[in-house]
């Protein structure tokens, strides 16, 4: 009989997002690994709409409404404590912020000893400089057989904030969601006078960036602007943010589109479209990039990488090698490396191809046994 393994989460399909992809990705590869996985999610909890497979895991839905609330902490604490009572042998994950915090809330001993955490950044800054979370927080750990970090910058984060726990926060980088990992890189012919094409992907939000790119962009001579072509594929979540964007890229007269809502297929196709992947992530509000999966999902379409070496990007774009890292902030900087992509496409070629390579070096399996100690 397959081992049990619970995964924790309150961000999951219907909603697209990092964790979400983490939660899936995870499930269904710990059922290749021999696992008899359950998902234990909110109250609308589905499988990806793209997901055509025989679900490979189980989802069962609690009566959260999948926030970081008190009310779904509270809820989420009621039938954590029930499945780890009910699942002694268990594999119990707790995949992001939400459940790791009822978890510390949990009053009494659990029997339970195969318990595995998840921290992808944010949750540090704000758990480390805030007594009560903090507190809270430190009894969850003190459960946790092993604390995994996402990168090697955020397990560097962690361990400055909470170091009485440094011996068990161990980076586990993500890897390609499996629906990128089996197509073939398409190829790039280099077009004399065409336009390069850069994109980003990710919700409408001012973490990720997208004006410091068009502020870059509009430093470039008039007749380099005209040869660049931006798109951003993403959720609209700020709508002040999305007209700010437009009527930037306007004034710059730059030619310019936001996708919203993609499918899967029409994302594809953006990355198909595309020359060069740009995503210019940086800290704000207590709010970090602990990974970045969008980077190897640009890299399995054989795209190079410009973003900031912010959080934890450093692990997803291996700076020189994938793609070029450009220090917060400095649109200058910013500016001239778009400008070397635009006036070297041959550079293009030889970090994308690199890129690829990369993407597509690390499994889901690969994460699943790392972050369960079963290298």
């Amino acid at each position: 009989m397959n081992q049990k393994l619970i995964i924790y989460t309150h961000e999951t399909y219907p909603k697209r997002g990092g964790i979400a992809n983490y939660c899936h990705e995870f499930a269904n590869a710990a059922a290749s690994e021999g696992f008899s996985s359950e998902l234990i999610g909110h109250k609308n909890t589905a499988y990806p709409e793209d997901f055509t497979r025989p679900p490979t895991y189980s989802i069962h839905r609690g009566s959260n409404r999948g926030t970081h609330n008190p009310d779904c902490i509270w809820k989420s604490r009621r039938l954590i404590q029930a499945k780890l009572l009910e699942n002694p042998t268990a594999y119990h994950v707790f995949a992001e912020p939400g459940p790791i915090l009822a978890l510390g809330l949990l009053s009494k001993n659990i029997p339970a000893n195969l318990i595995y955490l998840t921290l992808h950044g944010s949750e540090i800054l704000k758990w480390s400089r805030q007594p009560i979370y903090r507190m809270i927080a430190e009894r969850a750990f003190s459960r946790a057989r092993q604390i995994n970090t996402v990168s090697k910058p955020i397990n560097a984060l962690a361990t400055a904030g909470f170091p009485r726990f440094k011996s068990k926060f161990i980076p586990v980088p993500n890897a390609l969601p499996e629906i990128y990992r089996k197509q073939q890189m398409p190829e790039k012919p280099l077009k004399a006078g065409s336009q390069m094409c850069l994109l980003s992907v990710g919700r409408i939000d001012r973490r990720k960036g997208y004006d410091q790119v068009i502020t870059a962009i509009s430093k470039l001579p008039k007749n380099q602007r005209t040869s660049l072509r931006y798109t951003i594929a993403g959720a609209e979540k700020d709508k002040a943010y999305y007209d700010e964007l437009v009527a930037q890229a306007e004034e710059a007269g730059l030619a310019f589109n936001i996708a919203l809502n993609c499918s899967q297929q029409e994302l594809k196709n953006h990355y198909n479209e595309a020359d060069v992947f740009i995503l210019t992530s940086q800290p704000r509000k207590h709010s970090i990039e602990g990974f970045g999966l969008v980077y190897l999902e640009a890299g399995s379409f054989g795209l190079p990488c410009i973003a900031y070496k912010s959080g934890g990007v450093s692990d997803a774009v291996l700076h020189e090698k994938t793609g070029l890292l450009v220090e917060e902030g400095n649109l200058a900087a910013l500016s001239r490396t778009i400008e070397h992509f635009l006036v070297h496409p041959e550079e293009r070629l030889r970090l994308g191809n690199a890129n690829y390579e990369f993407s597509t070096s690390r499994s889901w399996r690969d994460v699943v046994r790392e972050s369960l100690g079963r290298e």
